[in-house]
């Protein structure tokens, strides 16, 4: 299948042919032509369709449309792609009121494109159109040269031409090419020189007949089809006998410099390509090697950061155990039991009690440690205060039970074998402290040790 820019030079070569008709004959000016673009701006999606009268992507359309109703055009051509793998022709007559559908292949109508179709005439006034198949077309037998059949089928309606069939295909072709070329050459060497927008063969060339030395390359080499756009090309005028498309340098909108082969891609050389590759393949390695070496930087500085942090931490620990441990000046009262030593908020009942009611005092426990103070309610504290006196106290019991380590109330215990020596008690209590201040964890084990040593 032949690119788009080869199908719309075509065309554009159509279009020039049937401008030089001068004749005199109205059924040659009401013969208009359109390009891909038309197609294109028919399958614009449904939101955009909404805004038909006002959206500039349908100005062209609303041109074509109005001149179909006005009978200043009543005969309309468009190549139509189906499913990007085939060319097809649409036709609509605005005589007949039929639409017909010219397929090489004899595929199924395009149902979607015909409502749209459908739709567009009815926004201009038509009533309903018959699906007719009135236009004449040849057959393919292979699957590439629907491209050329499509134009040829559009020739055959507008100058009668010849029917495409699979024993002339490649004389078609060929025609097809030389009619491209011949219209560029056309032109003259001084206006291609001289042009302010030249072709992609420009000035380089060493001459103008090398540019087509090698036909089958323009023709035969893949190229993909353009995008959609979404606005379509400049308004194009209604084809009538005073207002002709030419290829020659002093007439119509081709006289610019819009000439046929800009249709055509520029097709790199050989070396051109392998260049552009490895400079692709380098520019790939670079920026892999920079992201690993940047990785690898990192995970450098991460680990070097982590060591420095552990030895830190480790020095503080070894630092903060030394000093605790072996400081003489420390100041905890010899009467304070392990139990006490040990648990961190055993200054609670200092700071909280007074002045609070028992559910205050709730509120606070609870927050100052959940863990530990989860069971306990104000009924029970409420039950600890001694109420009789002029102003609330803890009861004697409570208190002496805090004393001895919030031991179970008939529990009695004895004196153990540390009681005679106070100084060491002292000892094993500021050590078990200090321990528990660094954030060593104490376990029964840990303290019967501590103690023995």
């Amino acid at each position: 299948m032949i690119s788009g820019h080869l199908l719309d030079a075509m065309i554009a070569g159509i279009s020039a042919r049937l401008a030089a008709k001068t004749d005199g004959t109205a059924s040659w000016e009401r013969i208009c032509v359109e390009s891909l673009t038309f197609s294109n701006v028919l399958r614009l999606s449904s939101e955009r369709w909404k805004n038909y009268e006002t959206d500039k992507a349908f100005t062209h359309l609303r041109t074509i449309g109005d001149a179909l109703r006005g009978g200043t055009i009543n005969h309309l051509l468009f190549p139509l792609n189906i499913h990007d793998i085939h060319w097809a022709v649409l036709e609509v007559h605005a005589v007949h009121m039929t639409i017909s559908y010219a397929d090489t292949l004899n595929w199924s109508w395009p149902t979607e494109d015909i409502n749209q179709i459908t739709s567009w005439l009815e926004h201009h006034g038509f009533k309903s159109f018959a699906m007719s198949n009135r236009t004449s077309h040849g057959m393919q037998l292979d699957a590439f040269s629907c491209g050329v059949a499509a134009i040829n089928t559009i020739k055959h309606a507008v100058f009668d031409d010849k029917l495409f069939a699979d024993e002339n295909k490649f004389c078609l072709r060929m025609e097809e090419f030389l009619a491209l070329a011949y219209s560029h050459l056309k032109t003259g060497a001084d206006d291609i020189h001289g042009s302010e927008h030249h072709s992609d063969y420009g000035p380089e060339s060493s001459s103008d007949i090398e540019v087509f030395d090698s036909p089958g390359l323009l023709l035969d080499a893949p190229s993909p089809v353009e995008p959609v756009s979404p606005l379509p090309p400049a308004r194009q005028k209604t084809v009538t006998s005073h207002q002709t498309v030419s290829l020659k340098p002093e007439a119509g909108a081709l006289a610019q410099g819009h000439r046929l082969l800009w249709f055509f891609p520029k097709i790199p050389f050989a070396w051109e390509v392998e260049d552009q590759e490895w400079n692709e393949h380098r520019l790939h390695i670079q920026q892999f090697e920079h992201q690993a070496h940047k990785r690898e930087n990192a995970r450098e500085r991460k680990q070097k950061q982590r060591a420095r942090e552990k030895a830190t931490k480790q020095s503080n620990l070894n630092k903060n155990i030394n000093t605790i441990l072996h400081d003489d000046t420390s100041t905890q009262s010899s009467s304070v039991n392990i139990a006490q030593a040990s648990n961190p908020h055993r200054d609670l009942p200092t700071r909280i009690g007074y002045g609070m009611s028992p559910i205050q005092i709730e509120r606070e426990l609870k927050r100052m440690d959940p863990a530990r103070f989860s069971q306990i309610s104000a009924q029970v504290i409420g039950t600890w205060i001694d109420r009789s006196g002029t102003r609330p106290v803890w009861k004697k019991e409570v208190v002496d039970r805090a004393a001895r380590g919030c031991l179970p109330r008939d529990t009695s215990t004895r004196s153990h074998v540390l009681t005679p020596f106070p100084n060491v008690m002292k000892t094993i209590i500021d050590d078990l402290w200090a321990l528990r201040t660094v954030g060593v964890a104490l376990d029964t084990t840990r303290c019967r040790g501590l103690i023995i040593a």
